[in-house]
């Protein structure tokens, strides 16, 4: 979730308002964003940590 502010909320007001690119620069960052994230959450995936919790 941090990744959200961090990321993806920056990344929108920059291209929204700063760039004057709009709807368009929201819908940018959040392809920017959705795909950051899918590679975090493949390395945490691929790191193999998660075999180990005890249920």
């Amino acid at each position: 979730m941090e990744s959200a502010w961090g990321l993806f909320l920056p990344a929108t007001y920059i291209l929204g308002i700063i760039f004057e690119m709009g709807i368009v620069g929201a819908w940018i960052a959040m392809a920017v964003y959705i795909f950051v994230f899918g590679i975090m959450v493949f390395i945490r995936f691929s790191g193999k940590k998660w075999e180990e919790i005890k249920i």
